[in-house]
Formats: structure tokens, sequence, C-alpha cells
């Protein structure tokens, strides 16, 4: 960390350890912020497979899957969280995929793809949510083009309201929404200038390392 960054990390936290109480969220009608036509009000993760294919996401069904979605986007050397389930390395390893368990900054560029954790999602806009307690290398899940979230279906919730007020208390969150995509320029759609350009769900009990398939 360079001494500026920390300089400024440290007046804000001396700064927020003077307020006695951090400041409520605002109340609001969670029924008038929620697109009840994505919502079946059945099956939340079919919920959040629509909708997260409906904004250019790739969905995937095993660890066998993923191998193969690497293979055909002519992938060879990625990143892969150790505390995911074996069979997700296994696989890779199988499908002769170079997979590290640990990446440092200068590497980054060197990578294909990245498997990470997702800490939850949101079956309305089928958004993934990642955070710094299980997603510590978050560099890997931005720069490389290909980023594979493993999701715990436990962890989706029916809207982004509900997401909204169940939010862990973690320094980072992010909404993940597809695979990065702009159409600043002329109105064409390019995909990959500010993040992946090829964004994967991959659900997954990873509790009982069970795969969950649709």
């Amino acid at each position: 960390m360079s001494d500026d960054r920390a300089h400024i990390l440290a007046a804000v936290a001396a700064s927020l350890a003077r307020r006695p109480t951090r400041t409520p969220r605002p109340d609001y009608d969670p029924a008038l912020a929620t697109a009840r036509g994505r919502l079946t009000g059945g099956d939340l993760l079919a919920d959040l497979r629509r909708n997260f294919e409906a904004a250019a996401g790739t969905w995937l069904t095993s660890p066998a899957a993923l191998a193969g979605c690497l293979r055909e986007h002519g992938a060879h050397a990625g990143y892969c969280d150790p505390a995911l389930p074996a069979e997700i390395r296994a696989a890779l390893a199988g499908a002769g995929l170079a997979c590290a368990g640990l990446v440092v900054r200068a590497d980054i560029e060197a990578l294909d793809f990245a498997v990470t954790r997702a800490t939850a999602a949101v079956a309305e806009t089928g958004s993934l949510v990642l955070t710094d307690a299980d997603t510590p290398d978050r560099l890997t899940a931005v720069a490389p083009w290909i980023h594979v979230a493993v999701l715990d279906p436990a962890t989706i919730r029916a809207s982004l309201a509900d997401m909204l007020a169940s939010l862990p208390d973690d320094p980072n969150i992010v909404f993940v929404t597809g695979p990065s995509q702009t159409a600043d320029v002329e109105g064409i759609l390019i995909r990959g200038v500010h993040g992946p350009g090829v964004q994967c769900c991959l659900p997954m009990d990873s509790h009982r390392s069970k795969e969950t398939a649709t």
C-alpha cells in the first residue's frame, strides 16, 4: 500500500471512529423499487438464470461445463480461488488448463480467466454480488477477460431491495450484472472495456461441494 493511500484510509477511519453510530439507511417502500415482472414468484435460481442471461451472462451447470466453456473461448491459464470445491480445480486440470491459486499483481495480465466466489446474487436483476470477504483477490475478478463466479444458490435474494437489506458489513461490495459493455462511442456495443468481456455464473453448493444444474 502506498504512503498516500495509507494516509487517506487512516484519515477516513479516524473520521468514522468519531461517529457514535453509522447513518441509518433511508426508509422506503421496497415494492415501489422492485420490477415484479422479472420474478415468477417461484424458483429463484430459475429467475436468476433468466435475468442473468438476459444481461449477456453465461450460465454454467457444472465444473465440466466450466472447463468446456473456457476451452471454447481459447483460454489456457488462469486463477482459481483455492477455497472453492476441489472438483472445480480437477475439471480445469483435466481440460489441460493451467490454474494458479495465488496471483501477484505483476502477473494479472497473463490470466485468461479467473474463478472466484460470489457472496450472493439478486434474482430480479440477474446480478452477482462480490465482497472482499469472499473475493479477497478482487483484481482477479475484474481484470481477466473471462470471470467465473461460483455461487451458492442458498445466497440468492429475490429483489434488489431484499439484497440491500441483507448486505454484509464489508468495506467493498460490487454488483456485477453481465459482462462489461458500453456503447458510448457511436452507439457501437463493445464488451470488456471496463471489466471482463465474458461473465459466467456457476451455481454450486460450496458447503457440500455438490453441483447444481438446471
